[in-house]
């Protein structure tokens, strides 16, 4: 199980991967649908799709861990780490913000008039702005959260093997501690412990455990039910209407769910049980942060010219939205074809 889980491009994650990312993107659909044309979209049954970001960072967690985690108190492999790391999300990032920003400067209907030079700089720094506004990209502030991630993760390639992992397992414990205890925080410290990093965490426990001791069939059964109440009491708990802001049960809930889901798919794969996985949901996950990062761009503006030629009634909205929805696809399949792919197959051979 190790060796194979040294693998980072298992095929099933890349399915749920890029399920997760369609998930975000129907979630956007229905909240662009009820801002612009006050209509629910599909009786707003996407509402869930806002926890594929979850998804997302204990993935992300769970992949840095067993890619990296043993090389722990290694100085030297850092340098390729941090390019790694880098090639990842940064250069798409670029292009992606210098698009939303060029659109906004241009665009009619006032939207640059939340632009400053903080919000700016933060965004293309993948930094909180100090304002607590969005970046340009909304989609972009998990990327301050992931790049937080790398940088306590880092700790642990510089450090000695001993205090790097007891500098993740104090952030963990502060993180509890802080929302546990009912603590508001705001500004830096606030973001440092916020309580989706915990699902970062999650994903590293879960990957330490998998490459350490391999499940049995007898255990995956019970990782399956331990996954579905996880998710379900999760989501009753899960509150729409505050957005990414959720208690912390939320966050141990749906992130030990997904970690359920990536234990089951991981060792499912593993021991053959997954025997044929659909290329375009292969393909689905290889796009997923093209797809994330693109999404919501095109929907608005999709979104916005449509009525033009379609009534937003009730089946027209629904017209509206799924159109949107197709070309967001296509759109951004072309910015993973044209712009991600080629970066990071370059960054490959830069970053060895």
């Amino acid at each position: 199980m190790s060796d194979r889980l040294n693998n980072p491009h298992l095929a099933s994650l890349q399915v749920f991967r890029g399920l997760a990312a369609l998930g975000v993107v129907f979630y956007h659909a229905g909240l662009f649908s009820r801002r612009m044309f006050d209509a629910d979209f599909c009786g707003d049954i996407f509402k869930f799709g806002e926890l594929g970001v979850d998804f997302f960072f204990v993935l992300s967690g769970f992949i840095i861990a067993m890619i990296h985690w043993k090389e722990a108190g290694q100085a030297d492999r850092a340098p390729r780490y941090l390019k790694r790391r880098f090639f990842r999300i940064y250069p798409l990032l670029f292009v992606v913000t210098t698009l939303k920003l060029a659109l906004t400067l241009v665009s009619s209907s006032g939207a640059g008039a939340d632009l400053n030079a903080s919000r700016v700089v933060s965004s293309y720094l993948m930094i909180p702005p100090p304002d607590g506004a969005f970046p340009i990209v909304t989609a972009a502030w998990t990327l301050s959260h992931e790049a937080l991630f790398y940088g306590f993760f880092l700790l642990v390639l510089l450090l000695s093997p001993w205090v790097g992992r007891l500098i993740l397992a104090s952030w963990a414990v502060l993180i509890l501690g802080v929302h546990g205890a009912g603590m508001e925080l705001e500004g830096i410290v606030g973001f440092v412990f916020d309580n989706h990093n915990i699902e970062f965490l999650i994903g590293v426990g879960l990957s330490v455990w998998l490459t350490s001791k391999p499940p049995s069939l007898r255990a995956l059964v019970g990782i399956g039910a331990g996954t579905v109440a996880a998710i379900v009491f999760g989501g009753s708990l899960f509150e729409p209407e505050t957005g990414h802001d959720q208690v912390l049960a939320v966050r141990l809930l749906v992130g030990l769910g997904c970690a359920g889901i990536i234990a089951i798919a991981a060792s499912a794969e593993k021991q053959g049980y997954l025997h044929y996985l659909p290329k375009w949901l292969c393909w689905l996950g290889d796009a997923s942060y093209s797809i994330y990062l693109g999404h919501s761009m095109v929907l608005i503006v999709v979104m916005g010219l449509l009525p033009r030629w379609i009534e937003p009634t009730l089946g027209g909205g629904h017209v509206i939205a799924f159109g949107a929805i197709g070309v967001a696809l296509v759109a951004t399949a072309m910015l993973w074809r044209v712009v991600e792919k080629p970066i990071l197959n370059w960054s490959k051979e830069w970053s060895r």
